[in-house]
C-alpha cells in the first residue's frame, strides 16, 4: 500500500494518541474487551439455522450483523482520536439500533423515515441529540474542540490529539451501544433457538454496567427503556 505524506503524518499521530488512550481509559478500554468478546460469543451462538424466521426477524438478524461489523470502527476511531468522526458513527450506530428495536416491538411502518430514537434503551435516547450536534457543522464551537491546536486556541491542526473529556464521554457511549447490541442480540436468540442454551447475557454484562456506573455515565445499571 503506498500512502500520502498526509495518510502518514496523520496515522502518526494516531499512533501516539492510542498509546496516551491506553494508559488513561484502562478501565474503559477492559469492557470495551469484555463486550467484543460477547458479542463474538453470540455470534458464534448465532450459527444455528433458525427455523421459518419471519421478516421481522430476518431484518434484525441483518441489521444487527451490521452494527457488529462496525463496533470496531467506532472502537478505533475513538482510541485514534477522531472524535469527530467517531460521533457521526455512533450516531448512525443507534439510528440502526432504534430501527432494530422498532421491528422487533412492531413500531416500524416502512419507508426511510428516521427510526424513532425514543425508543433507545439504556439511556442511549438522551445522548443522540448530542452527537447530532457534534456530526453536524451548525455547531462550529463544538467542532472547534477537535481540532484546536495545542499550541493555541486559535490555531486549527489536522493531527488528532488526545481530549480527554471527548475520548471518555464516547468511549462511555460506545460501551452502551454495545450493551444494547447485545441485549437486541439477546432477544433475537430467544425468539429464533426456543429450547437451546443461551450465554446469560445479563450476567456477562455487568462488568461493562459496572465501568459505566463507575465512570457517572450511568446512576445504575438501567433495565430495557430505563434511563
Amino acid at each position: 500500500m503506498i500512502d500520502s505524506k498526509l495518510d502518514n503524518a496523520i496515522q502518526e499521530a494516531a499512533a501516539r494518541v492510542r498509546v496516551e488512550t491506553e494508559g488513561k481509559l484502562q478501565p474503559l478500554r477492559e469492557a470495551h474487551r469484555i463486550s467484543g468478546d460477547l458479542l463474538l460469543r453470540l455470534v458464534h451462538q448465532g450459527v444455528f439455522e433458525a427455523s421459518s424466521p419471519t421478516e421481522g426477524q430476518s431484518q434484525r438478524m441483518s441489521l444487527t450483523a451490521g452494527l457488529i461489523q462496525s463496533v470496531s470502527v467506532s472502537n478505533n476511531l475513538i482510541v485514534s482520536g477522531f472524535y469527530w468522526s467517531a460521533a457521526a458513527v455512533l450516531r448512525q450506530q443507534m439510528e440502526a439500533v432504534a430501527r432494530v428495536v422498532e421491528i422487533r416491538t412492531e413500531n416500524y411502518k416502512g419507508g426511510t423515515k428516521t427510526p424513532d430514537v425514543a425508543l433507545l434503551p439504556y439511556g442511549l435516547a438522551q445522548n443522540y441529540g448530542r452527537l447530532s450536534e457534534l456530526a453536524h457543522t451548525s455547531r462550529g464551537e463544538l467542532l472547534g474542540d477537535f481540532v484546536q491546536s495545542l499550541a493555541g486556541e486559535d490555531v486549527a491542526t489536522s493531527e488528532p490529539y488526545y481530549r480527554d473529556p471527548w475520548a471518555k464521554e464516547l468511549f462511555c457511549v460506545h460501551l452502551a451501544h454495545c450493551v444494547a447490541l447485545a441485549h437486541e442480540i439477546d432477544l433475537l436468540h430467544c425468539e429464533l433457538y426456543v429450547g437451546r442454551n443461551r450465554i446469560k447475557v445479563d450476567e456477562e454484562l455487568y462488568p461493562i454496567a459496572r465501568v459505566l456506573v463507575d465512570e457517572k455515565f450511568w446512576k445504575y445499571f438501567p433495565e430495557g427503556n430505563q434511563e
